[in-house]
């Protein structure tokens, strides 16, 4: 009986001693470090969805009313500058030209009229013959005359820009019949007008989207199509800079500016990041399902090398905006304990040698670290348990 007393008592002094070797040990695991309270500004990321489109677009417009004969594109595809885009039979175009030519001949001949008479009139008028009222008059016509005549030759050169005529025009005068005559028979059936590109680029829809039907506003045309003088035919838009459009939300607007910059990326093309910079934003907001957004443009002036054969006009794209805050602040976020029954979170701090327990309000928490929004300032030391 006492062998086993004495057993059952070994027992339990090597199990207590056990325990308290463990808890020295877990004692040893934990250091401590005394830090300095640190005020550093902090940062938080947007996103922003949208689509790319050419940062530059130029709008190729119809010069006359007509009908479409011929096109040298496809939508969506490359072009160069000089290249054919549209043949367009011009319904006016004859007339047009004929209506010009008749109207510079005559404002010609007016002012060449005026003119000799403000010419006989000044001589008279320096010989006392007439008044002063009469030369001031005959002066005022001439200068009218130099205007019609102006308005005359514009008119002229626009209904010239797309013949090819040998005959200089403009030196013709009104005896000169049969100089007009020839002038009037080479635009005989020349109603066929060239439309070439200003520059090089991609073809685009001049709405953004095809359209069902040609209008003064845009959408997709093809032969045969009917076009009115100035409509917008197609937009080429230039690839060298890029252009992403999203919208942003009422919560997050306040918070981003023109200038700041943004980081560009696409499923569509995935490990290319582009370097943009906000360009635009509205001051108006639109409904996007019964919620205000504000539209919002970026800006990507050069793309990596190789990456124009990836990236795509219309591809849809995501921006990342990194917003700075003011300096606050922050602490390893291991220095926190929280009560488990308030909830209140504390720091360990150290003051003149000695540590004491005190309250903080927490903001902001990352993965390391938290922003203590009261209850500390920089400079206090505080411990941090590793």
């Amino acid at each position: 009986m006492r062998k086993l007393v004495l057993g059952v008592f070994i027992l339990l002094t090597a199990l207590a001693l056990a325990g308290c070797f463990k808890g020295s040990k877990d004692k040893a695991k934990q250091k401590e470090e005394v830090v300095t309270v640190q005020s550093l500004p902090t940062y938080s990321e947007l996103y922003f969805s949208g689509t790319l489109h050419p940062y530059k677009e130029v709008n190729v417009t119809s010069p006359v009313e007509g009908v479409i004969s011929g096109m040298g594109f496809s939508f969506g595809q490359k072009v160069k500058k000089g290249q054919l885009l549209f043949k367009l039979r011009a319904a006016k175009g004859k007339s047009n030209f004929e209506t010009a030519l008749a109207g510079y001949l005559k404002a010609k001949e007016s002012l060449n009229s005026d003119k000799g008479k403000l010419q006989s009139t000044a001589s008279l008028y320096k010989k006392g013959l007439v008044s002063k009222d009469e030369l001031d008059q005959d002066s005022n016509s001439y200068n009218l005359s130099q205007l019609s005549l102006l308005q005359a030759e514009n008119q002229l050169k626009s209904a010239l820009l797309h013949y090819n005529i040998g005959i200089n025009v403009f030196n013709l005068s009104i005896s000169d019949i049969k100089s007009i005559n020839t002038a009037l028979a080479e635009t005989k059936g020349a109603n066929q007008i060239s439309i070439n590109s200003s520059i090089s680029g991609v073809a685009l829809f001049p709405s953004g989207k095809e359209g069902s039907s040609s209008s003064s506003k845009g959408g997709k045309v093809s032969v045969g199509a009917q076009v009115k003088a100035g409509q917008v035919l197609v937009s080429v838009g230039q690839l060298n800079a890029l252009a992403m459009k999203g919208t942003v939300n009422e919560v997050d607007i306040n918070q981003i500016r023109k200038g700041m910059k943004a980081m560009v990326t696409s499923v569509a093309f995935p490990g290319i990041t582009l370097d943009g910079v906000i360009k635009e934003i509205d001051s108006q907001a639109t409904s996007s399902g019964n919620l205000p957004v504000f539209s919002l443009s970026i800006v990507i002036p050069t793309l990596p090398k190789g990456s124009l054969g990836v990236i795509k006009v219309g591809m849809s794209a995501k921006a990342e905006v990194r917003i700075k805050h003011p300096a606050q602040v922050r602490i390893p976020i291991h220095a926190v304990t929280q009560n488990p029954k308030t909830g209140q979170s504390t720091v360990t701090k150290i003051v003149n040698g000695k540590k004491v327990q005190t309250p903080i309000v927490t903001g902001r928490t990352s993965l390391t670290s938290v922003t203590v929004e009261s209850g500390l300032k920089a400079g206090d030391k505080i411990v941090v348990s590793h």
